[in-house]
């Protein structure tokens, strides 16, 4: 060994490894661990880029005239983006069947324009599959069919209402703020309407959302337009003068883009019922929503024809309710709130007969 050798030798066994303590590895691993959540619970902001479009926002409902206006725009408005080209999406989750049997995937894309242009939250769609044959042998009643007709009355009712939004009190799916007959012909008594197939409503109604301490309750006012001949239920929030309040988007210029609201005095009327002091003295957190669902029959090809009965469920969602980051809202809306609409919505078929 040269000298040179023997002094390097010499000095690396005098050399001194450096050392990490318990505590030391702990903290570094929960650093690690903590950016890594907060990466994974702000990813939903690099979500669905390139994508654009508009939302019809709040609008004040003051009498049956405004209603009908209202639910005319917001079922266009559901059918609209339920058309609107894939390229125009991101597809953000898919389960089931390759082939088509109880499929879901759900997409979504960015607001660029109108009242919720900055809130950051993404507007999701869906299209999944129920197959009629799966859930019909699921029941083991007897039932020998399973309608369009059928499974969008159930969704409507208040059993649909639970599994639509299991964490709100299932006693307000049955009350409404105010009720507007007459829309697409309803008829209190049902007369003429065919089986399975339950009566037009046009409400405006409560939602409430109750939040652990020390989170505030939540409450969503809105217009509920339910057309069974169509099968499209559209809700979108609202503004009412028994409901005093809006969301933190609605501003007066707002109310004018997305109504036909030109008059001065309308438009303060507006402002005074979105500024207005809480109903029942409790202050809440106003909660703001546009939610669409459709079921429509899958008509198979001859070559499909001794296939499974499918019957398609589309679903619009944007939901924003105050949560810390709008990231949050985009996780729970696209991985959890529509992929568990459709879980429930398939275990509750199952276990009932329609």
């Amino acid at each position: 060994m040269t000298k040179e050798a023997k002094e390097d030798d010499k000095a690396s066994r005098g050399a001194v490894c450096p050392s990490f303590s318990p505590k030391a590895l702990l903290g570094a691993s929960l650093v690690a661990a903590g950016a890594a959540v907060v990466a994974l619970v702000l990813s939903p902001q690099w979500w669905a880029p390139g994508t654009s479009g508009h939302l019809i926002g709040e609008s004040l409902i003051d009498s049956a005239s405004d209603a009908v206006s209202y639910a005319e725009r917001g079922i266009e408005e559901a059918f609209w983006l339920w058309d609107e080209p894939s390229s125009n999406w991101e597809v953000v989750h898919r389960s089931g069947g390759d082939d088509g049997d109880e499929a879901l995937v759900v997409e979504a894309r960015r607001i660029t324009e109108g009242p919720f242009a900055d809130s950051g939250v993404l507007l999701t769609r869906a299209e999944g599959a129920l197959n009629v044959d799966t859930l019909l042998g699921s029941a083991g009643n007897g039932t020998q069919s399973l309608t369009a007709d059928e499974v969008f009355a159930f969704i409507t009712s208040p059993d649909g209402f639970a599994v639509i939004d299991p964490i709100s009190d299932p006693e307000e799916f049955s009350k409404y703020v105010e009720r507007y007959d007459g829309w697409k012909g309803h008829q209190r008594r049902g007369k003429g309407r065919k089986r399975g197939r339950g009566k037009p409503r046009l409400e405006v109604a409560d939602a409430y959302v109750h939040l652990p301490p020390p989170l505030s309750e939540r409450l969503f006012v809105v217009l509920n337009a339910i057309d069974p001949k169509t099968r499209v239920f559209v809700s979108k929030s609202v503004l009412h003068r028994d409901r005093p309040g809006s969301s933190v988007y609605f501003s007066e210029s707002q109310e004018g883009e997305n109504a036909s609201v030109t008059d001065s005095d309308e438009e303060a009327k507006a402002e005074a019922v979105a500024h207005g002091p809480s109903h029942d003295g409790i202050e809440r957190v106003r909660a703001l929503n546009t939610f669409a669902v459709s079921v429509e029959e899958q008509v198979p090809s001859p070559k499909e024809a001794a296939g499974p009965r499918l019957l398609t469920v589309r679903i619009i969602n944007f939901a924003d309710v105050g949560l810390v980051h709008s990231s949050v809202s985009n996780w729970l809306s696209c991985v959890g709130f529509i992929p568990g609409i459709f879980d429930r919505l398939k275990l509750a078929l199952s276990e009932r007969s329609i």
